[in-house]
């Protein structure tokens, strides 16, 4: 299946530590214009399903979640002690 990127374009390396797939569907990379020239048409055959890889964003702490996240982080602290997990 082809990996697609946000603007349509063949994706050959994607790192999904840094990103996730969606599915989703584009214009096959074969399909022709309907008059090959000036019609931006395609018909249902040039169409196909495809993923598209989307980088994770980081997201802005918001005035007031400051101490929040230091909870959650202190909480994912504990967690990884009693689990075992090391990084």
């Amino acid at each position: 299946m082809r990996i697609i990127d946000e603007n349509g374009n063949t994706l050959t390396h994607y790192d999904l530590t840094t990103g996730y797939l969606l599915p989703a569907t584009a214009i096959r990379e074969d399909a022709l214009l309907i008059d090959n020239q000036t019609r931006w048409a395609w018909s249902e055959e040039d169409y196909e399903p495809v993923q598209m890889y989307l980088p994770r964003r980081e997201t802005p702490v918001l005035p007031g979640q400051e101490a929040r996240i230091a909870a959650l982080e202190e909480q994912l602290a504990a967690a990884k002690i009693l689990l075992g997990v090391t990084e």
